[in-house]
């Protein structure tokens, strides 16, 4: 499902206005504390500037408000330290009476102002200060409403796919394309692949592929990649055998983004035993080796030599 910029700009906006509003709570010190921690007051003449008349509001406006937003019962929270620049802190908010509901909020240097008034309405809210969360962190939060708060420069960029969509072939398409010359293998390659951080290959001298060994499903190697020609897209047929049904990960850089980014991914259902794939990769300009996790169970898996083709 694709990420709304309009979306994100609509939560930024309501979360900013909302803010002042929010922090009001029985405790008057909240307005004031947010009212101090505002760096540039001259554009919001009326806003309180001083303590003072802060706590010459009415009781009955503090107890009206209180009693509609529900906030008279106390919360407790919790944050870790961080990091030095705090972009890993993170905080959980929880409600003694459980009203609400259980909310993860992603932000940036925005949040602080926020987080704390957004928790008065949730049963618990976890916070992560992180500008790229992994999305096996949210998974693991089983949140029942996710916010992501960002500034509006973030969206300059479109947002990424957490997921690439990936294109089968049928066995003759992919014949009829363009072939691929493979770049100069390296040192420790083995038919075009290599291993990948000190993972463990050999050559199976009945298949002619490449047997990796990956003792906790996390063993990954280099297929050497191809020269691509500008703005094509690449066609690969790979055969992988499994021990068991599982997934593969293929991971690529693009000229744009010249890393392996757990965003820019493609997946490939395993079942037990080979499994023969004919697709195309989502996005041109595609550089440099692929990174292959052939599976993510224990076990001896077979990678047998890939090929790639030009595509549009």
């Amino acid at each position: 499902m694709r990420c709304r910029s309009d979306l994100l700009l609509v939560l930024g906006f309501c979360a900013a206005l909302l803010a002042p509003a929010l922090a009001w709570r029985l405790d008057p010190g909240a307005w004031v504390a947010l009212e101090q921690e505002n760096r540039h007051p001259a554009p919001f003449p009326e806003l309180p500037n001083q303590i003072g008349s802060v706590r010459d509001f009415p009781p009955a406006f503090e107890a009206w408000q209180a009693d509609t937003l529900g906030l008279r019962t106390r919360r407790s929270e919790s944050c870790s330290p961080g990091s030095e620049s705090l972009r890993a802190q993170t905080c959980l908010f929880e409600r003694p009476d459980a009203a609400g509901e259980r909310v993860l909020l992603g932000h940036d240097s925005f949040g602080p102002w926020v987080r704390e008034p957004l928790a008065e309405l949730c049963a618990s809210l976890r916070t992560l200060w992180d500008d790229d969360p992994e999305p096996e962190r949210i998974l693991d939060e089983a949140p029942r409403v996710v916010i992501e708060l960002r500034s509006e420069r973030r969206l300059l960029v479109p947002p990424e796919w957490l997921e690439d969509s990936l294109e089968s072939l049928a066995p003759e398409a992919f014949a009829a394309l363009r072939a691929l010359p493979p770049r100069a293998p390296g040192p420790d390659s083995l038919g075009g692949i290599a291993p990948y951080l000190g993972s463990q290959i050999e050559l199976d001298s009945r298949s002619g592929g490449v047997r990796l060994s990956s003792p906790d499903g996390t063993a990954r190697v280099l297929l050497e990649g191809w020269e691509l020609p500008p703005g094509r897209r690449l066609a690969l047929h790979l055969v992988l055998r499994a021990p068991r049904a599982t997934r593969a990960v293929l991971r690529y850089e693009t000229q744009a983004d010249p890393r392996y980014h757990r965003r820019r991914h493609v997946e490939l259902p395993l079942t037990q035993g080979t499994n023969e794939f004919f697709v195309r990769l989502p996005e041109a300009w595609i550089v440099g080796p692929l990174l292959l996790q052939p599976g993510e169970l224990a076990g001896e898996y077979l990678i047998e030599r890939p090929e790639a083709r030009s595509s549009r």
